[in-house]
């Protein structure tokens, strides 16, 4: 039976990113003494308290990449491994061609967002999780009119408190988009900003998006991207915490059964830039709640 979407805990699908990170995370892993792959998966489900499950095709790529290239000293996957000097110097090189300014890609991130959102009157731009409203003021400067909606109530307040000549432009609003989705809203663009790393089922949010986008309307997320510049970075509260963000491959496992188009799934350092469009053929939408019924 296939997996329900909307029920998606945090284990990320097969990526280059994952794939990547675990490379270097099993190098500084065994550099603590031997170890087997087993103890490698163990090890990092303890550490990043469940956030990080990468597929078992994902390990055993990273364990095989590392034993082939002579990096691991390793007879085989039940057997503890250790790390070579060759082992020692990669894990080097891998953090230091990744290190970077966890903060640096977001202007650039933000600028692609704008260019990727309709023109400003095509319709009210729907901004999910808006915390003081940093993006949607940005949005409302260009021209847009903008609902900025949030759960928590004191973002919601510092927002409406901070003095903007365009505040005219914006809807602030205590809301959760799971319930705007079922009320029926629809918006021409639906964009969010380091929000569905912060979410216990991102699927689930990210589906609501989703409902409230008219009909080849435009979805754009930006978020950590989980791989080793945000490892090595220290992006986020610990050093596991972009890895609650939705790899490349939670993103394309998901589109064709969210109803989405023409995604593209950019990289920015330790950020990502997400679009897509609502397919305009897509099968009769319900809500999440009633589809988990289904």
């Amino acid at each position: 039976m296939e997996q329900n979407i909307y029920s998606m805990s945090i284990k990320h699908q097969p990526s280059p990113e994952i794939r990547e990170f675990l490379t270097c995370y099993l190098l500084e892993a065994a550099s603590d003494g031997p170890l087997s792959l087993s103890t490698l998966a163990a090890e990092l489900a303890r550490r990043t308290n469940g956030d990080l499950q990468p597929s078992e095709d994902d390990l055993r790529a990273a364990w095989a990449r590392c034993c082939e290239r002579g990096w691991l000293a390793c007879s085989g996957e039940a057997e503890p491994a250790r790390l070579t000097p060759e082992g020692k110097a990669e894990s080097a090189r891998l953090r230091e061609a990744h290190r970077t300014d966890p903060h640096g890609h977001v202007e650039q991130a933000t600028e692609l967002l704008f260019a990727n959102l309709p023109a400003p009157d095509e319709g009210e731009v729907l901004d999910v999780g808006t915390g003081e409203g940093r993006v949607a003021r940005a949005l409302a400067e260009r021209g847009y009119q903008v609902l900025a909606i949030d759960v928590d109530e004191e973002a919601i307040s510092r927002a409406r408190e901070q003095e903007d000549p365009h505040s005219d432009r914006i809807r602030f609003q205590v809301a959760d988009v799971r319930d705007l989705a079922r009320s029926g809203a629809r918006f021409p663009a639906v964009c969010s900003s380091y929000v569905l790393h912060e979410c216990d089922d991102p699927a689930e949010v990210l589906a609501a998006m989703c409902e409230c986008l008219a009909e080849d309307g435009s979805l754009i997320s930006l978020d950590f991207a989980p791989n080793l510049a945000a490892y090595v970075s220290g992006a986020g509260r610990s050093t596991f915490h972009a890895f609650r963000a939705l790899a490349e491959g939670d993103w394309r496992h998901l589109a064709p059964r969210l109803g989405l188009k023409g995604l593209e799934y950019r990289v920015l350092g330790c950020g990502s830039l997400v679009t897509a469009r609502r397919n305009s053929t897509a099968a009769p939408r319900h809500s999440p709640k009633e589809r988990r019924d289904s």
